[in-house]
């Protein structure tokens, strides 16, 4: 987190506010002031470091400072404006998202201020789909929905909500067939208009041959995740046997998609269960009876949804996690 102030009363504010912040588990850098950091240089790095940042002083100080970073409401950071008095938060920038409107909370307990919330799903006291979705770990694929959802229940209106297979009727949702929320890894059209929120959840185990390229292994993985229906956005890991460990093309797929990758031992995925195949071949060359599905449930499924599928010399299986939401 950044803080910037701007006068010597705002100063004092900054060094206080910094310390409160510190001791509640917040990485506060060095005190700024203008004097030191350039505004220009404070709202820059902010912004490409994606790091909340704190003005202490006018909001149309702040205002000008960062308009011309902002670019998209789920990329750009937190802003929160304090007066130099320390009496009004105001969260002006990714209140639901970056979490702007809780820093502003947690700020105004330090204070004993005001919070100066604007965004009208939290001041009608209406469940934030966007901030649902972050508090949860889940990712929105059809962003466009978002504020025709919030829309609807700031109007009275009721909306589906789907979590996996049991449709919640509580918090303005109800049975319809128009818009509606669906929470879960797979592709699936409740509603005529369908917001998809997508949990973390699914670990990818697979099996390659020696120099199989980054190219095999996006198209094995695009190919059983699209043939399932599934959101290849759920993905939570990739795990393999782990004399795979400089298997180049395996290593690039993963850095190009952002994704982990686990490797384990011959001994460690033979102890787990809950697997739907075996091959003696396997077995003779790796050590144990099959990689895939073993390694899905390594990296912690619960359960496997796909089995073992072939796909030009690349094995792929999916294990789904156990996992939950909450709604506070």
């Amino acid at each position: 987190m950044k803080i910037i102030s701007f006068t010597k009363k705002g100063s004092k504010l900054n060094v206080f506010l910094s310390e409160k912040l510190q001791g509640k588990g917040f990485s506060i850098g060095e005190y700024e002031g203008l004097a030191v950091t350039g505004l220009d240089e404070f709202s820059k790095k902010g912004f490409e470091e994606k790091e909340p940042m704190v003005f202490i002083g006018a909001v149309g100080i702040a205002v000008r400072a960062i308009a011309k970073y902002v670019e998209d409401k789920y990329l750009d950071p937190p802003v929160v404006v304090i007066d130099e008095n320390g009496s009004y938060v105001i969260p002006i920038l990714s209140g639901h998202v970056g979490g702007g409107n809780k820093l502003a909370n947690t700020i105004s307990g330090i204070l004993g201020a005001h919070s100066v919330i604007t965004t009208a799903t939290d001041i009608n006291d209406v469940i934030s789909i966007d901030t649902f979705a972050v508090e949860n770990n889940l990712s929105i694929i059809e962003r466009d929905l978002v504020k025709e959802v919030s829309k609807y229940l700031l109007e009275g209106k009721k909306i589906g909500f789907l979590f996996g297979k049991q449709e919640i009727e509580e918090r303005g949702f109800s049975k319809t067939d128009e818009l509606g929320v669906c929470v879960g890894v797979a592709k699936k059209m409740p509603y005529k208009h369908t917001l998809h929120l997508v949990p973390k959840a699914l670990c990818v185990g697979v099996g390659c041959r020696r120099s199989t390229t980054k190219e095999q292994i996006f198209d094995a993985i695009d190919t059983v995740f699209a043939e399932n229906n599934l959101f290849k956005e759920a993905i939570y890991s990739i795990g393999t046997i782990d004399i795979k460990k400089d298997e180049t093309g395996l290593l690039e797929y993963c850095e190009n998609e952002n994704l982990s990758l686990k490797f384990f031992s011959a001994d460690e995925l033979s102890k787990q269960e809950g697997t739907t195949s075996a091959s003696d071949f396997v077995k003779e060359i790796t050590g144990t009876d099959n990689v895939c599905e073993r390694s899905a449930m390594a990296l912690g499924g619960s359960k496997i949804i796909i089995s073992k599928t072939i796909i030009n010399g690349v094995t792929v299986a999916v294990a789904e996690k156990n996992w939950g939401v909450k709604f506070e």
